[in-house]
Order: structure tokens, then C-alpha cells, then sequence
């Protein structure tokens, strides 16, 4: 899914990124090892319960995506109380509307407990410590890759079960929180430094998968494919436990290119480098170029032009899809249209450019202070 327009998610969109080959390459600084060993003492990913649970809680009202792997979707509504009636988790929420169903129904000799998600595009089923979601036509590829990334150590993503009897994708559910875009409790050192470390792990387990003639991406591969790049690193696709981000979902979008693709995604969501419009954005483009440079230096990658560059590059290519699939009849992404999303991305593209040169000296600022 590439993922919500910042404070208007209405159902991640998931794009083709236009052109394949990419000028990036040709540019692309060498990548040292990462600065931190934050990764080595990583948690390990648990499989049972979730944020939202089986009795009154709380949820988070800046709400979750549909998640390969995480079974909660609250695709982007104000959520305020959630109250469990009988078998029927009811969402008292905004104007738009997400439906989440548990039942209880018998399979066999089992009582089974389910939770089912209404997203604007997939149904997702959450049963036990499972997830049940709509298969792609690269899901092939994308449990080879799973199952690789594990064999590599890398187990802070989900593990691919197989299929159900209807032809959906199985996969371990992750447990912790998702959040659309970042509360301000979570903008800390802390958690820009987990998630930057995470994506260096993924990048570097991914870098040895043998792609097959037989694969199947929903993205091009771009050049230089220096690693499986997962497509659409934000937030929305994060679990967070304690304030720190041990896991990636989501796995749609995950195709060869190279290294900055998923880093330029990855920053423009986190620091965020959004302009004061938008209603994600946080702090002046010198607060927002120290949190770029010091996600850079986690990853293990000194942040300059070609970054920004990227970015605009990226958003660019995601306006382009999401008009290239409205116009071939997609309702999700002729809803995005019509509620205006395109416009978000394109004023961010116009603040990087204005803000451009600040931004590259609040990088070296903070390189030289690094």
C-alpha cells in the first residue's frame, strides 16, 4: 500500500511507481555499515494479542491501515470508543466509517473467535494468532521473500503460512501498535532510531534474495536493484512496542530497487518532511532536516541532494499511479482523487523545493555535529 495522503487516509493506495529504471543509481553514494547496534537487541515479535483486543479498550485515534500481517484496520477515522456488545465491536467514530466485527462461529469440533475488518479495499479476517487477507498476484514472491528474510534473521516481519480454503494469503499476526501517521509522543530520538535501524536490517537480510524470472512484483523493479525495497515504509506500516518500531507489514509494494527509494519514503513520513499545510506535518525545516540526517546516520547513509531528489521523485510517482488507476476505473483511488489527496503530495514536492537549501544546511549541521 503506498500509503495515506498525511491526515486524510482513506484507504492506503497502492501504486504502480511509473517508470522502472530510475537516474538514482548513477549518483548513489556508498552505503557504510550502520552507526548503531540498536538492531542486535531488537525484540522479538510476538503473535498474540493486539491492541485491539476482545473486551472494552482503548484505541488510538490516529488509527491503522490494512496490514498484511497486523489484523487491525481503522483506515484513518477519528476512532473515540470502542464497546464490546455481545459478540459485535461496535466503532463510535467520525464521518467516515470502518467496520470491525468480532463473531464467534464453529469450525469443526474449534470455537473460533474473528475479527473482521471492512476497509475501502480488502476484507482482512483476523483468527487467533492469524491473518487472513485477499492474495495478490505477488504473493508468491512475496512469501518466498518473507520466508528468506526469516532464514536470514530477520524476524521482525510476518511469517507466511500459506492459504485458506478461499484462496487468501495466511500470515502471523504481529502484535503491538499502528499508527497512521505519528503522535507527537512518539516524534523522539528513540523511535526514529528503531525504525531507521530496522529498515538498514531488512535492506541488508533482503540484499541476498535470488529474485526468480517467475516472480511477480505489483511494482517495476527499479535500477540499480540493490535490495527488495518494501515499497511503502511509513508509519501506517510499523508496529510499535514501547516506543520503539520492532516490526514492518504490508508487503504489497515490495519490489528490487535501490536503497534510497525505500529510505526517501521512509524519511519524508517519519521526520516528517511535510510542508505547513499538511495536516501531519511537525517543527521547521531545521527541526525536520535533523530528524532526516539523524535517521540517515542510523541507517548508515549521509543524507544530501540526492535525498531530496528521491522524495520528490517518489511522490511523483505516486500521484502518477494514483491518477493512472482513478482514470482505469479503480473507485479507491477515484474516491482519492475527488477528495483531493494528489494535492497533498504536490505541495510537499513545492515545500522541498522552496525550502530546499535550508534543508541541506540543517543536514550538514548536523553531519559535522554527528
Amino acid at each position: 500500500m503506498d500509503g495515506p495522503p498525511p491526515g486524510r487516509h482513506v484507504a492506503a493506495p497502492r501504486s504502480h511507481l511509473a517508470p522502472a529504471e530510475s537516474s538514482l543509481g548513477s549518483s548513489m553514494p556508498h552505503i557504510e555499515p550502520p552507526m548503531s547496534d540498536v538492531g542486535s537487541s531488537m525484540p522479538h515479535i510476538g503473535f498474540s494479542m493486539s491492541h485491539i483486543g476482545f473486551s472494552m479498550m482503548h484505541v488510538d485515534s490516529s488509527s491503522c491501515a490494512l496490514d498484511r500481517g497486523v489484523g487491525v484496520a481503522l483506515l484513518g477515522m477519528p476512532v473515540r470508543r470502542v464497546i464490546r456488545l455481545t459478540g459485535l465491536l461496535r466503532l463510535h467514530r467520525g464521518p467516515r466509517s470502518a467496520v470491525v466485527a468480532t463473531t464467534t462461529s464453529t469450525r469443526g469440533r474449534d470455537m473460533v473467535e474473528e475479527t473482521v475488518l471492512h476497509g475501502g479495499v480488502n476484507i482482512v479476517r483476523r483468527r487467533g494468532d492469524r491473518v487472513h487477507r485477499p492474495a495478490t498476484a505477488a504473493a508468491p514472491a512475496i512469501h518466498r521473500l518473507l520466508r528468506h528474510l526469516r532464514a536470514a534473521g530477520f524476524d521482525a516481519a510476518p511469517e507466511p503460512l500459506g492459504y485458506d480454503d478461499e484462496g487468501n494469503e495466511v500470515l502471523s499476526f504481529l502484535d503491538g501498535d499502528v499508527h497512521n501517521a505519528l503522535p507527537a509522543a512518539l516524534h523522539t530520538p528513540e523511535l526514529l532510531t528503531s525504525a531507521a535501524v530496522l529498515l538498514r536490517r531488512f535492506h541488508d537480510a533482503s540484499a541476498t534474495f535470488v529474485a526468480s524470472p517467475e516472480d511477480r512484483w505489483q511494482l517495476p523493479a527499479r535500477s540499480p536493484a540493490e535490495v527488495i525495497c518494501h515499497g511503502d515504509l511509513a508509519p501506517y506500516n510499523c508496529v510499535v512496542r514501547a516506543g520503539r518500531v520492532v516490526g514492518f507489514i504490508d508487503f504489497d509494494n515490495a519490489h528490487p530497487a535501490p536503497r534510497v527509494w525505500d529510505l526517501a519514503y521512509a524519511v519524508y513520513r517519519f521526520a516528517p518532511l511535510h510542508a505547513p499545510t499538511n495536516p501531519d506535518s511537525a517543527g521547521s525545516p531545521e527541526e525536520q532536516a535533523l530528524h532526516v540526517a539523524r535517521f540517515c546516520r542510523d541507517y548508515g547513509l549521509a543524507p544530501g541532494p540526492f535525498l531530496l531528489d528521491a522524495i520528490a521523485d517518489r511522490l511523483t510517482a505516486l500521484v502518477a499511479s494514483m491518477r493512472e488507476r482513478a482514470e482505469a476505473g479503480e473507485a479507491a483511488f477515484q474516491a482519492h482523487i475527488a477528495a483531493g489527496h494528489p494535492a497533498l503530495y504536490e505541495e510537499d514536492i513545492r515545500y522541498l523545493r522552496a525550502e530546499r537549501e535550508r534543508l541541506l544546511r540543517g543536514f550538514a549541521a548536523e553531519t559535522r555535529a554527528g
